[in-house]
């Protein structure tokens, strides 16, 4: 669980490997901001790189929390889901249920992007306002099927300078 309360605005959950020529290590890199936290709203952008040629890329919200024994819908509180190539194209996203987003064929480089919705702070939601940011990871980030390995980095950029981790 990660919490805002009023000046560092980076974290860093994991490492990005370097690695020469045109092909690029695997990683996921989440980039964090707050343009609307008056709304209770963050925004997400998920950089994925290095995948392999993949039929079928799915992100998903979690359905369960730690510690918590009931089914929860996380996904609700998402919404403007957009799913890009590595030129920035936009893909067809298909739902396959209410938690998924799917998009076919994919390689090297996929950008998700993605608006929370969070006004429920606590051990199992997450909760936005201009003073800090709640965020339990399974209602906040969204995660890739077949991704779990790569290794992670989070940057938050925070609603006010006065915010810190």
């Amino acid at each position: 669980m990660l919490m805002f309360v009023g000046t560092v605005a980076l974290t860093t959950a994991g490492m990005v490997y370097a690695q020469s020529g045109t092909a690029q290590a695997p990683s996921v890199h989440y980039d964090v901001s707050f343009p609307n936290a008056v709304h209770h709203e963050a925004e997400f952008v998920v950089t994925y790189r290095g995948l392999p040629a993949m039929e079928r890329f799915e992100v998903r919200m979690s359905r369960s929390s730690p510690g918590r024994y009931a089914i929860h819908e996380f996904a609700k509180n998402v919404h403007s889901v957009q799913i890009s190539d590595a030129a920035g194209r936009e893909l067809a996203i298909h739902r396959p249920d209410p938690y998924s987003w799917v998009v076919e064929d994919v390689e090297g480089t996929v950008e998700v992007r993605y608006t929370l919705f969070a006004d429920r702070a606590g051990g199992t939601y997450s909760g936005i306002d201009l003073s800090h940011a709640h965020l339990n990871m399974p209602a906040t980030f969204m995660w890739a099927r077949d991704t779990e390995d790569y290794p992670i980095t989070v940057r938050f950029t925070p609603a006010t300078p006065e915010w810190r981790v």
